[in-house]
Parts: structure tokens; C-alpha cells; sequence
């Protein structure tokens, strides 16, 4: 006796029944994915009268991580700058010693599947906690989680773009 197959419908009904209940963030829930975010803006920020810790933050990364500096505009071009943390703590993050930059993240989302996850931010940079804000911009970090936690494997950047709103600050 050969069984039935299901029908379409039940097919359907089951697979809305699986979806309404699992959560809808349930690949989300790891707080240690936006702390480690978090920890990467809190790296590059201090007052001008503040020293920056670059050991701490190079360890919050893969050693093959990039960090993507994209310049321009939609009119003149955009031209992506990568660099290996190293590089980027010698030629961009030392350059703030004895000067304030504070990067703020003002709002992140959270996607995560098993041991890897991107969170995409808007971020604001002032020249002192507190400060008036200089710039605004949007961010994606990739991230893999490893015996040692979650480590950035990239971190991609650009400022506002003129007549584009910032998810979850502008809309």
C-alpha cells in the first residue's frame, strides 16, 4: 500500500504554521554580535583627550578582515578604499591621536544564520562625546563567530548621500 502524498493546501498550512511559530528573530538573539559591534565603534572614539586602545581593537577582527572606506557620490563615482586593520590603524586611526572623533552608532540591524551575521548601521561623528554631530553615514559589518566569539570580517562604510535618507534615523 503506497501512502498518500499531502496536498498542496496541507503543505501551505503547515509550512505557515512552522513560520508562525518561530520567532521572527530567533537567529538574532546573540547579544554578544551587537557588542562586538558596539566595541568596534567604541574603538575608534575618544575625546581629544583620550588615548585609543588599537590592540583592543584589532583583536575585535578576523586577521584577514577588511575595512572599506567607499568616497564619492552618485554623480561623480564612488571609489571604495580597503584596508587590513593594520593599515588602517597606521594610516587612518593614528592620525586621531591627540584629536576628538567619536563615531556613534545610532541605529543597527541585526541578521544572523548559525555562525555568521551582518549588522547594518547609520552612525553619526561629532568631535567630542556629546558633541555637535559633524557627519552622518550608514555601515555594514560581516561578521563570523569563532572559538574566541564574534570577530568583524568586514566593515564597509560611506557618508550620507545627498537626497538618500538614513535607515532608522531618516525614515
Amino acid at each position: 500500500m503506497v501512502p498518500s502524498l499531502p496536498t498542496r493546501s496541507s503543505l501551505a498550512l503547515a509550512v505557515a504554521l512552522v513560520l508562525l511559530a518561530t520567532p521572527a528573530h530567533a537567529q538574532t538573539s546573540d547579544p554578544e554580535i551587537l557588542r562586538t559591534v558596539e566595541a568596534a565603534y567604541a574603538g575608534i572614539s575618544a575625546n581629544a583627550d583620550e588615548t585609543r586602545d588599537w590592540r583592543a581593537f584589532y583583536r575585535l577582527f578576523l586577521p584577514t578582515a577588511q575595512l572599506v572606506n567607499v568616497r564619492g557620490n552618485a554623480e561623480a563615482g564612488f571609489e571604495p578604499r580597503a584596508s587590513s586593520v593594520a593599515e588602517w590603524i597606521v594610516q587612518s586611526g593614528l592620525g586621531l591621536a591627540g584629536r576628538g572623533f567619536v563615531e556613534d552608532l545610532v541605529h543597527s540591524r541585526v541578521e544572523a544564520y548559525g555562525p555568521i551575521a551582518q549588522v547594518f548601521t547609520t552612525w553619526v561623528t561629532r568631535s567630542e562625546r556629546g558633541g555637535a554631530v559633524n557627519s552622518r553615514g550608514a555601515a555594514t559589518l560581516q561578521l563570523v563567530h569563532t572559538p574566541d566569539g564574534w570577530r568583524v570580517a568586514s566593515w564597509i562604510w560611506t557618508g550620507q548621500q545627498q537626497g538618500l535618507p538614513l535607515p532608522g534615523v531618516d525614515q
